[in-house]
C-alpha cells in the first residue's frame, strides 16, 4: 500500500505542478522543477576581432528604438566582454521569448564609444546579429533581428572594420 500511496503523491504533485504552470504562464511567472530549468540564455560569440586590446560592448535590443547604437541608453541590456585570442562572448541570461537584435562594437581604446574618422566612418570594429551588414549606414532592426523561443541560443556576430 505504501508504494501506491507514494505513486498517488507523485501524481498529485505533477497535477499541482501542471496547474500552477498553466496559471502562472500568462503572468510571465516561471515554474519549473530542478531538472526542468529552462536555459533562457542567449550567447553571442564575437568573431573577427582585430587584436586583443580593449573590450567588446554588446547592446541587446527588443525593439527598433535606439538600435543599433552600442552602448545605448535605449538598449534593454548592455554588457561588456573581455577579448581573449581575438574572440569574445556576450551573454544575455533570463531572456524572455521574443524578437531581438544585438549590436556589438570593439572598443579597442576603452573610451566607451565607437570611434569614427572625420568622415564619420567607424575606425573600430562593429557587427550585428544575423551578421547584418552596414552599407551606407547601419542595418535596420528588422534586418538584424532574430526570433528567440526561450531555449538556449548561440549566435555568432562577425565584426567588420
Amino acid at each position: 500500500m505504501q508504494g501506491s500511496e507514494s505513486s498517488a503523491n507523485r501524481v498529485r504533485f505533477r497535477n499541482l505542478y501542471l496547474a500552477t504552470s498553466l496559471l502562472a504562464a500568462p503572468f510571465g511567472i516561471l515554474v519549473a522543477t530542478a531538472d526542468e530549468v529552462p536555459a533562457r540564455t542567449i550567447h553571442a560569440d564575437i568573431k573577427g576581432i582585430q587584436g586583443n586590446d580593449g573590450e567588446i560592448a554588446c547592446a541587446f535590443f527588443h525593439s527598433a528604438d535606439g538600435f543599433p547604437v552600442a552602448p545605448s541608453p535605449k538598449a534593454a541590456v548592455t554588457v561588456t566582454a573581455p577579448i581573449r585570442d581575438e574572440g569574445a562572448r556576450c551573454v544575455f541570461p533570463d531572456a524572455a521569448p521574443g524578437r531581438y537584435a544585438i549590436a556589438a562594437i570593439h572598443d579597442a581604446n576603452g573610451n566607451g564609444d565607437l570611434d569614427r574618422n572625420w568622415l564619420g566612418i567607424p575606425t573600430e570594429g562593429y557587427g550585428f546579429s544575423e551578421n547584418a551588414r552596414a552599407r551606407f549606414g547601419a542595418p535596420s532592426f528588422h534586418v538584424a533581428s532574430f526570433p528567440f523561443d526561450g531555449d538556449e541560443l548561440f549566435l555568432t556576430i562577425r565584426l567588420q572594420y
